[in-house]
């Protein structure tokens, strides 16, 4: 048989062998770790690239067009304080009393609001009515106006008792 000595011997190769193996195989891994990796780093590159590239203008635009706003500020403050002093209280007076008189040729008919929005021309009227031929004739008698715009809602068509209808007509 092998004495003690050849037994630590072949024990110590074998050891010795084993962790070479084990060296190898943890390179061998952190390679493949390594390899696995640039794929996922070439995208990431080209992706900031890319977007790079892309915020690159938007950033020269925006700064662009603070320059011109702060260049321009004065006469955007200008054109709303124009907006602002517009003598529409007249106007509105008299689509509040217009609309008001249309409303109550129709019988039945009870004005919840009536809200006019002067700068985009258009008024929003909620009311009140009894059932559908009343809000067809008020529909009816609104288009016959200055006042565009008025319609039937199919919801109306199933309504049978009093019920509350709005309307968004324009003006001119």
């Amino acid at each position: 048989m092998i004495t003690k000595k050849q037994k630590d011997k072949i024990l110590d190769e074998y050891y010795a062998n084993l962790i070479h193996i084990a060296t190898v195989c943890v390179v061998v891994l952190f390679a493949v770790f390594l390899i696995s990796l640039f794929p996922s780093y070439l995208t990431m590159k080209v992706d900031r690239q890319i977007l790079t590239d892309k915020v690159a203008p938007l950033q020269a635009e925006i700064d662009q067009h603070r320059a011109e706003g702060e260049k321009n500020n004065t006469s955007g403050i200008d054109d709303d304080i124009s907006i602002l002093s517009l003598n529409t209280k007249k106007d509105t007076v008299t689509i509040y009393k217009e609309i008001k008189d249309i409303y109550q040729q129709i019988p039945n008919v009870q004005i919840v609001s009536i809200v006019v929005d002067g700068l985009s021309k258009k008024i929003n009227v909620t009311a009140n009515i009894d059932n559908k031929n009343t809000a067809n004739l008020l529909v009816e008698k609104l288009n016959s106006t200055r006042y565009k715009g008025a319609d039937l809602p199919y919801s109306v068509f199933s309504q049978t008792k009093n019920f509350i209808f709005s309307q968004t007509v324009t003006y001119e």
